[in-house]
């Protein structure tokens, strides 16, 4: 049996929700741009895919909260909605706050409080620039989840002021 392009979509919206955008990129490297077309207004005919303004925002708060729970900031969450075609949502600066904080004590918190026993000068001479490499290190970090340099610089001068 031959695989069309309807049969390919109903597929992958088996596998998860697309959107449209991503349906098109997928089925354009194997279909023709006709057949592509078509297999879409089927999928819209059936209301397969979001089509109104309040169905693609909801879609967007639902991508945006598996994303989140992965611990994603509101910058990478964003760039990656608008990447799939979807509207960006408002960025909640006390929730990437909480975000960042868990982060941080999940994977640097250790960390800190050993190069914190170090801290009279007498034992560890270097200590500053250990200090400046782990500020660099946290803010990489968390920028490289998408979280924005105000929050970077939050979370930095509240958990290395303790």
């Amino acid at each position: 049996m031959k695989m069309t392009a309807r049969n390919k979509m109903m597929d992958y919206l088996t596998r998860r929700d697309h959107t449209e955008k991503e349906l098109r990129q997928k089925l354009s490297k194997t279909f023709l741009p006709d057949e592509v077309e078509k297999a879409l207004q089927f999928a819209r005919a059936r209301k397969w895919l979001p089509s109104t303004d309040k169905e693609l925002y909801e879609f967007s708060q639902k991508v945006g909260a598996a994303l989140g729970r992965k611990n994603k900031g509101a910058h990478y969450i964003n760039q990656y909605l608008t990447d799939i075609g979807l509207p960006p949502l408002n960025e909640d600066f006390s929730l990437e706050l909480n975000k960042a904080q868990d982060l941080f004590e999940r994977k640097f918190q250790k960390k800190w409080t050993a190069l914190r026993s170090d801290l009279p000068l007498e034992r560890n001479p270097d200590f500053f620039d250990e200090l400046r490499h782990f500020k660099g290190q946290v803010f990489r970090f968390l920028q490289s989840r998408g979280f924005s340099i105000a929050v970077c610089q939050k979370i930095l001068s509240e958990k290395l002021a303790n």
